[in-house]
């Protein structure tokens, strides 16, 4: 028989997309009673399907690769206690478009990004004991 691979490919029927690269990087710096991290979360570009309202015999479209750095800073200084604040999507970057409409929000694919974009964050825990 035949192989048709599905890597890499919006798949309009079933929804989503299966990658062929994603990655979550991050460092972490740790000084004394606190420390700094920076993450990098990337997936790479895929092939979308052609719209519904295109015409006949239109190349097949192409999702950009997405790309947000996430930032925090950490500080245990108090007894028991650890306060992060951070931001997630730091330089607020939209994700890209898709014309795939099954288990998608508004043309973007909520498996692949995140449409909320920028956002900020603190939380504080405590050891009780």
């Amino acid at each position: 028989g035949s192989y048709s691979s599905s890597l890499d490919r919006a798949l309009n029927a079933s929804g989503g997309v299966n990658l062929r690269w994603k990655h979550n990087a991050s460092v972490t710096y740790a000084i004394d009673a606190g420390g700094v991290s920076l993450a990098q979360n990337y997936q790479k570009a895929y092939d979308d399907i052609v719209g519904n309202r295109a015409p006949a015999g239109t190349p097949t479209p192409t999702v950009d690769a997405y790309q947000t750095f996430d930032g925090q800073v950490t500080y245990t200084g108090i007894q028991s206690t650890k306060i992060a604040v951070g931001i997630k999507n730091l330089f607020d970057r939209n994700p890209p478009y898709t014309n795939v409409t099954s288990n998608f929000l508004g043309g973007y694919d909520v498996g692949y990004s995140d449409p909320r974009g920028r956002f900020a964050y603190v939380t504080v825990t405590s050891k009780f004991k």
